[in-house]
Parts: structure tokens; C-alpha cells; sequence
């Protein structure tokens, strides 16, 4: 059986020494993340979902993000200057991404 296609919301992450989270360094102009206007470089990625991330590595982060297209998700950052905020961002592919390949499309039926 075919799993639903998976996508994210446009950020990329990196490790975070000093809080043990992941701080966002690029966002995708045409991702989700983006397009709300409230993600920045430099925030601190700390929920997904109401689940702390302190402490995960980048590969458990990326499968508590990915969902089906159009699904939302919740994540909750905190800025350099300390405050703490939540964005509820619908998942959505990447405009201008190209569709999967036929050996993409095969590894997500497994």
C-alpha cells in the first residue's frame, strides 16, 4: 500500500549548541514557513506538536514535521531576544519542486 506523499514546510535547520534545539538558518521564499511572515533566521525551533525537540537530531525533527500535503503543524520557536511563540503552518510541496521520482515514489511505498 502506497504511503501519502510527505512534505514540510520550507525550513532548514541546524544545530543549536548552546539550547540543544535546532535554529532555523534559511527559510524557502515559496515555502509555508515563509509566507507567514513570523519564521526568521536565528529562531529556535523547541515543539513540534506540542512535543519538545531539545535534544533531537535533525533526522527525528524532519519525520515530527513531514505530514501529508495541506496538513497542519504546530511549532513553537524562541527568538534571540527570548520570547517564546508558536505558528500553526499547513504543509505544503515547495512551488517549482519537481515531482517525485519514480525511485522517490517507490522508497515511500515501502
Amino acid at each position: 500500500m502506497a504511503q501519502p506523499q510527505q512534505t514540510g514546510v520550507g525550513l532548514t535547520l541546524a544545530p543549536h549548541a548552546p539550547s540543544g534545539a535546532l535554529k532555523v538558518t534559511h527559510l524557502d521564499p515559496e515555502g509555508p514557513a515563509a509566507r507567514g511572515g513570523l519564521i526568521q533566521p536565528g529562531d529556535v525551533l523547541f515543539d513540534v506538536d506540542d512535543t519538545s525537540v531539545v535534544g533531537l537530531g535533525g533526522v527525528q525533527v524532519r519525520t515530527l514535521i513531514l505530514g501529508p500535503p495541506g496538513s497542519p503543524v504546530t511549532l513553537g520557536f524562541r527568538r534571540q531576544n527570548g520570547k517564546l511563540f508558536y505558528v500553526r503552518v499547513q504543509r505544503a510541496q515547495p512551488k517549482g519542486a519537481p515531482p517525485p521520482t519514480q525511485q522517490q515514489q517507490q522508497q515511500q511505498q515501502q
